[in-house]
């Protein structure tokens, strides 16, 4: 039970660490934004424990923003925008984190293209404001010494390849070529990847074909697939477990169109029990079943 004397202790502290990372690990995101929303709400409930506890709230913290990351389709636009601007850095502590992949179920849930796009402006504002550091050597630029904040080398990559959406060219020549990136460990160079190709993302408007998050699909002479992010992608052939997902999907969807939401909730949870835990086809109707009830 998570309660502010056992906050205190530093084997609880590790209790919570064990938790969210099997939850981070196994990509557990209901559970991730369950487990960060009851720490943040003790940890607000209680403002003294950040002073009188600071290591113990430093490493709980850091846990909360890590899942939140993990949880990042579930929480509010505002505190998107809070993770892009103060915590961007800390997804990389997410192991194989893909966070265009968690961003585009964010922007899905958005209602109107020009909402999406504005949400994309709101985000490329918080990196630009960004001042965590993202490599360790500092950045030369006009001859000046600059920190190397995710803020400072999104303006100095603006300066050198553009600020507005990126001639390929000049991105694969700012890579090759650049001193100041050049001199960087292959694990920082990979998180600056990582940075620009989301920042080009988010310079692309919804209403263009490359930055419609939705997929379409395309049936045309037995050429199946889909269109995602304006480029083609063959179907390719499921595999029997693939198969199997998409036919729990499908009975998903009939359930939604042939019952009262009551009825819904209560089958699609006593299918989901039917399931082992943490198995493809119970996360996909734990899914289905979150966001009924959100």
């Amino acid at each position: 039970m998570i309660n502010y004397n056992n906050l205190k202790k530093q084997e609880y502290l590790e209790e919570i660490k064990k938790l969210a990372q099997d939850m981070i690990n196994n990509d557990e995101f209901v559970e991730a934004y369950r487990l960060s929303s009851d720490l943040l709400s003790i940890l607000r409930e209680n403002k003294d424990f950040k002073q009188n506890y600071f290591d113990l709230y430093k490493q709980y913290a850091l846990a909360i923003v890590k899942l939140r990351w993990v949880a990042l389709p579930l929480i509010r636009e505002e505190e998107v925008i809070n993770l892009f601007q103060n915590h961007f850095v800390k997804s990389f502590y997410v192991a194989d984190y893909n966070i265009f992949y968690k961003l585009r179920a964010t922007l899905l849930g958005i209602v109107g293209l020009d909402n999406r796009d504005n949400f994309k402006k709101q985000l490329i504002s918080s990196l630009l404001k960004n001042q965590e550091s993202i490599s360790t050597k500092k950045i030369i630029i006009n001859q000046l010494t600059k920190e190397p904040t995710v803020s400072n080398w999104l303006l100095y990559y603006d300066s050198e390849v553009g600020n507005l959406k990126t001639d390929k060219l000049k991105k694969a020549q700012f890579l090759s070529n650049n001193q100041n990136f050049q001199g960087l460990e292959s694990k920082e160079k990979n998180n600056l990847k990582k940075l620009f190709k989301l920042y080009e993302r988010l310079k692309i408007s919804s209403q263009d074909l490359e930055g419609f998050e939705e997929d379409i699909p395309i049936d045309d002479e037995g050429q199946e697939g889909y269109v995602r992010g304006g480029v083609f992608e063959p179907l390719p052939k499921m595999t029997e477990q693939q198969r199997l997902v998409w036919e729990i999907a499908q009975e998903v969807v009939r359930e939604r169109e042939n019952s009262s939401s009551t009825n819904e909730l209560e089958n699609l949870k006593k299918t989901a029990a039917s399931y082992p835990i943490n198995s493809l086809e119970r996360k996909a109707i734990e899914e289905e079943i979150w966001r009924i009830e959100k």
